[in-house]
């Protein structure tokens, strides 16, 4: 009789075990969901950061250029003003 209840006392332990390690796994589970979720919105800013870096380059070298040309007509219209001054 003491070896059965000891038996029934083992097999309580250890369905209480596995109990303990399911809810282990499902809070596991839970962070690997909610560090999956983080990671995507990280990926999505850092995405998101890229695009807008290469429109700000584009425009940087587009306001480049037009300086460029506002300099070049500036250049010209002093050598057309100097001819008048002559």
């Amino acid at each position: 009789m003491r070896r059965a209840a000891e038996a029934g006392e083992a097999r309580t332990a250890i369905a209480e075990s596995v109990a303990r390690i399911t809810d282990m796994n499902v809070q596991v589970a839970s962070a690997v969901g909610e560090q999956a979720a983080v990671a995507e919105g990280i990926d999505r800013n850092i995405s998101n950061i890229g695009h807008c870096t290469e429109e700000r380059t584009l425009l940087a070298k587009s306001t480049t250029r037009q300086s460029e040309d506002l300099l070049r007509l500036v250049l010209e219209m002093e050598d057309m003003t100097s001819r008048f001054a002559a």
